[in-house]
């Protein structure tokens, strides 16, 4: 049923036939779940109505950020789809700049949006810590047989997401956002599970390898990371501006939040200038639910800060008390690292720097967190003899240095004064 249901989109809405790449097939997903099971369509209705119950009992305020633990899964059939450890880092600092409203593109935002511009208050790291307690790098890798993986359903189920299918198994969905990256057909370049959408094996977000991250193999226009901010948006509940629909000339169809403008077409493919007028009122084509370039995306809403943080704390809550972003007690393969590398001073004044004694084949990822286990930086040192990192802006307190390969991870607590 499923399959025939797409055929039947793709053959009826030109927009998704190869040749014109769609952004995002989200909805599209969506609506196929919706129309093949009517329990389904009462499900999302009793979810939306208790989102909408939520958000009118709150009051927009400061809160304590949440940090949310990733698991990527690389599911790689040819050499070039098994991106680099950099490219995966890469995704999450642009996650992070993108839902704290620290991305420089926020600058470029017209004067009438800017009072709407949203602080999300959500973070991501990558996991730390795997279900089982062992140590992680937060990334999975598989070689497959099956070609694009990424949108292929095999068994009417997604093949990427699914070990005996040719992909890899889910993370406890309930507390990792798992990410599956795999070469996917040219209709779209991504998608996401909508909250209690979607199996619970099927539950995260996936992405074409060529849209992930902003170096190694991406591909313009979509070389920002800006497709998997949009997915995530989608996880958390978040519509596009027309709605679900994509064909709103009457503009009668909207994301049910109060301030983002109703639009009536997309700008798929396109990095508009302000203004573009639709439904009467200027368009918010800067949105990051919207169609546009990576490079002309800036910024989320208030109204869709409230709608994420509904879904965050209603049916993805599993994820805001995962252990996943605290590390391991280092364990006894992490020596090596543990002999090699030394804080150059403890307590730290200004500049946190590590020293190395031997260079290691691989690049190290270094991670400073706060005593609650929030990730403050996430980098990457090509093991030359001396990493530094500027820590005046953080307050005076301990904290922990995480210092992590392949195999081992070794950690260090310093106090910053």
């Amino acid at each position: 049923m499923l399959k025939r249901y797409l055929v039947l989109l793709c053959c009826s809405w030109g927009w998704w036939l190869p040749g014109s790449a769609q952004h995002c097939a989200a909805d599209l997903f969506l609506q196929m779940r919706l129309s093949a099971n009517p329990y389904l369509q009462e499900q999302q209705a009793a979810i939306d109505a208790r989102i909408q119950q939520w958000i009118d009992n709150k009051t927009l305020r400061p809160r304590a950020v949440v940090t949310i633990p990733v698991v990527v899964h690389v599911v790689w059939r040819e050499a070039i789809e098994n991106i680099s450890d950099e490219q995966v880092q890469s995704q999450i600092e642009v996650l992070n700049r993108d839902f704290r409203a620290r991305n420089p593109e926020i600058a470029t935002v017209p004067a009438i949006f800017r009072p709407v511009i949203a602080d999300v208050e959500i973070e991501f790291c990558l996991a730390m810590t795997a279900p089982d307690g062992s140590l992680t790098t937060g990334i999975t890798r598989r070689q497959t047989e099956v070609t694009q993986i990424g949108s292929r359903f095999l068994q009417g189920r997604r093949a990427i997401c699914y070990t005996d299918l040719g992909g890899q198994n889910a993370w406890d969905t309930e507390h990792y956002l798992n990410i599956w990256i795999g070469k996917s057909t040219p209709l779209f370049i991504g998608e996401a599970s909508f909250p209690g959408m979607d199996p619970p094996g099927e539950d995260g977000v996936r992405i074409d390898p060529v849209y992930f991250g902003t170096t190694g193999t991406v591909l313009p226009p979509y070389h920002l990371g800006r497709t998997v901010t949009h997915e995530i948006g989608h996880y958390f509940n978040l519509l596009h501006p027309w709605g679900m629909r994509f064909d709103n000339a009457s503009c009668d169809q909207d994301d049910g939040i109060n301030d983002t403008p109703r639009q009536s077409s997309t700008f798929r493919g396109e990095c508009p200038v302000h203004p573009q007028i639709f439904c009467g009122t200027a368009s918010m084509f800067m949105n990051f639910m919207n169609y546009t370039d990576d490079a002309c995306m800036a910024m989320f809403t208030n109204g869709q800060k409230m709608r994420m943080l509904a879904a965050l704390q209603l049916f993805r809550s599993g994820l805001m008390d995962a252990a996943g972003c605290q590390p391991p007690v280092s364990s006894q393969s992490a020596a090596p690292i543990a002999q090699a590398i030394r804080l150059s001073q403890n307590p730290v004044h200004r500049a946190l720097q590590l020293q190395s004694a031997k260079t290691f084949s691989n690049p190290l990822r270094v991670r400073l967190l706060n005593v609650q286990g929030q990730e403050l930086f996430s980098g990457v040192w090509q093991t030359g003899a001396i990493w530094t990192l500027d820590v005046s802006r953080f307050p005076a307190g301990l904290y922990v240095v995480v210092i992590q390969d392949r195999e081992a991870i070794h950690t260090e607590k310093v106090v910053i004064r």
